[in-house]
């Protein structure tokens, strides 16, 4: 029985260490960004498309910003924004 909640117990780590290390950081300046499909688009060509959740309230073209961003399903999504000054 411990054997077996020591293993379920380090599967369970190492599951979600995998999952947190999936995440990337991405900056930079806004260069569009498209209110219907919530794509943002970085300096240099980098697309995104913000979570249901990550606030857009503030946001304009040329602001200078740091994304959370997972793959998920090939599409790069940014499960959290920082607008910075």
């Amino acid at each position: 029985m411990l054997k077996r909640l020591v293993a379920l117990s380090a599967l369970a780590l190492t599951l979600t260490a995998g999952i947190a290390a999936a995440a990337t950081v991405e900056a930079g300046k806004v260069d569009a960004y498209d209110e219907a499909t919530r794509e943002i688009t970085l300096e240099g060509g980098k697309m995104f498309v913000l979570a249901d959740g990550v606030s857009t309230e503030g946001l304009d073209v040329g602001d200078e910003v740091t994304l959370t961003v997972n793959d998920m399903d090939g599409k790069m999504v940014a499960e959290k924004m920082e607008i910075g000054e």
